[in-house]
């Protein structure tokens, strides 16, 4: 009789633990714990960009989509960048907090490029911008003004001269597509001699983006749910003491990869930059709105 009672309670915890499993658990509401930027109640979580996580946060049933874009523009030279003086993009910005300068980042068109003259933005973090170029040969654009492109050991060196393309002509953005961007900058170096001792060289820094377009997909970030154009970049560094080039672990491979994501009248709608080298870190830009002059 007490084996058949073992036998019974036995049967009955393992039941009642299906049970437990089989029952839905209720999201804790973190909302007070992750008070975002204009109203935003948790922030994306930065893998937010596949196509299968729409329906999970399409617009009628989520907290995180809060619209903050003007019209996509219609009649413009440059599709995946309109140029027009005032347009300004907020993103807001997540990342290591050594890294990042404020939740922030924000561009705005002051001037356009005109003939071989460089159009003008001012960029930054917070309330802090700087001065930046936009150059434009056709329908090719190429800009100095995105932060996180240098090696991590060169933050904030402004590059001496930017050649190459950041956006083609979009005729040319197609699936597999490669272009690269360059940049050149002065930096100073530190380099051991073979006995250890830390030698601070002046040098040039040579900078090598290449780019290719991963296809479309629909991305969801803060300003809304769009239509994008996704495209893959890997950097490369070259350093140069004079004619001698200096060899180390960041010029060896790339330091950096970054996709960048661009909606045809709107510009640049999410950049998520992952450094290789010293350690992996990831920032992320999303943006939160897009505004222009009527």
């Amino acid at each position: 009789m007490k084996d058949k009672l073992k036998d019974l309670i036995l049967i009955l915890v393992v039941a009642g633990l299906v049970v437990a499993t089989l029952m839905p658990v209720a999201d804790k509401d973190d909302s007070s714990d992750n008070k975002a930027l204009y109203g935003l109640n948790k922030p994306l979580d930065a893998s937010v960009t596949e196509t299968q996580t729409y329906s999970k946060l399409s617009p009628e049933n989520n907290k995180y989509i809060q619209p903050g874009a003007a019209e996509p523009l219609k009649d413009t030279v440059h599709l995946f960048m309109p140029l027009v003086v005032g347009s300004k993009w907020i993103y807001r910005v997540e990342g290591p907090k050594k890294l990042i300068k404020d939740k922030t980042w924000t561009m705005e068109i002051e001037t356009v490029p005109s003939g071989e003259e460089a159009g003008k933005a001012r960029a930054g973090f917070g309330n802090t911008f700087n001065e930046c170029n936009i150059f434009a040969e056709g329908k090719t654009i190429r800009l100095d003004c995105l932060p996180f492109t240098e090696p991590l050991m060169f933050n904030g060196n402004r590059p001496d001269t930017t050649t190459g393309t950041f956006l083609p002509d979009y005729h040319y953005a197609i699936n597999n597509a490669v272009w690269k961007q360059h940049f050149k900058r002065k930096v100073k170096y530190d380099s051991p001699d073979k006995k250890g001792k830390i030698h601070i060289q002046s040098a040039v820094g040579i900078q090598t983006d290449r780019a290719m377009v991963s296809g479309n997909e629909q991305t969801i970030v803060p300003a809304g749910i769009f239509n994008s154009l996704r495209i893959d970049w890997t950097g490369r560094i070259e350093i140069k003491a004079g004619k001698r080039k200096l060899l180390s672990q960041i010029t060896s491979e790339p330091y950096r990869t970054e996709t960048t994501w661009f909606t045809a009248g709107i510009g640049m709608i999410r950049r998520r930059v992952e450094y290789l080298k010293p350690q992996r870190s990831i920032i992320s830009f999303d943006l939160v709105r897009y505004s222009r002059p009527n």
